[in-house]
């Protein structure tokens, strides 16, 4: 699945770049708070190489994102681990609820 960017509203970083919008829901939320920043490499990244990213920046991401039942989507749009993420997309990762 292939990203597409989004016009959306961000300050580049120092090198010019847009960061990724990360926002989390359910149990990913709880551990890492609703939205994030964070910057990717140029040209971008894989959606499992955002995750070790933000598994290094963040305390308990790795766990909270691994854990069995969480969902991404990259600009609205269901993905897998093999989604491609460039600077200013939108990734959100949602931990499914138990009835849901």
């Amino acid at each position: 699945m292939t990203s597409t960017h989004t016009s959306q509203a961000q300050w580049p970083s120092a090198n010019g770049e847009r960061p990724v919008r990360l926002l989390f829901f359910g149990a990913v939320a709880d551990t890492l708070g609703r939205s994030a920043d964070i910057q990717v490499p140029p040209g971008g990244c894989t959606i499992a190489a955002l995750r070790k990213l933000v598994a290094r920046r963040f305390d308990g991401a790795g766990s909270a994102l691994e854990a069995p039942g969480v969902g991404i989507a990259v600009n609205q749009q269901a993905a897998d681990e093999h989604a491609w993420v460039c600077a200013g997309d939108e990734v959100s990762f949602a931990a499914r609820t138990p009835g849901a």
